[in-house]
């Protein structure tokens, strides 16, 4: 999650938020807000690399619900390592929910995301599958 050194908001490891498309956001297309339950307050963003794909899926209804849930404490980006919108994230693993039809084609858009972004970065990102439940850890 990016953009908590803005919303200041308090969380613990393990706390869930919700996520949605944030279509008035002026600097992405593809923002994807991290918010409090219910008509809660803003605590962050997705980053924009991973909204440029989790963004359509949400739009297309292949991804119904998406939450976020926070696994670590705040942490710079890696030495010489460049992070649009600033070097400090919230680690998490995003939650995806939606139809079981669609999760063949929902895992490969992932799994293709994920493949481009270990060729571009030394990020960790895994695609596993937990039940009923899509995660992407990052």
């Amino acid at each position: 999650m990016k953009g908590h050194h803005v919303y200041r908001s308090n969380f613990t490891v393990g706390t869930v938020f919700d996520c949605e498309q944030d279509p008035s956001n002026t600097k992405s297309h593809w923002a994807i807000v991290v918010k409090k339950p219910g008509p809660g307050e803003i605590v962050g963003h997705i980053p924009d690399n991973l909204a440029q794909i989790l963004s359509p899926l949400l739009s297309s209804g292949e991804v119904q619900i998406m939450k976020c849930e926070v696994t670590g404490l705040s942490t710079a980006a890696a030495e010489g390592v460049w992070v649009q919108g600033g070097g400090i994230v919230i680690p998490c693993t995003y939650i995806l929910l939606g139809n079981k039809l669609g999760k063949a084609s929902v895992l490969d858009k992932l799994r293709k995301w994920a493949r481009k972004k270990r060729s571009h970065d030394d990020a960790e990102v895994q695609v596993p599958i937990k039940k009923e439940k899509l995660k992407v850890e990052e």
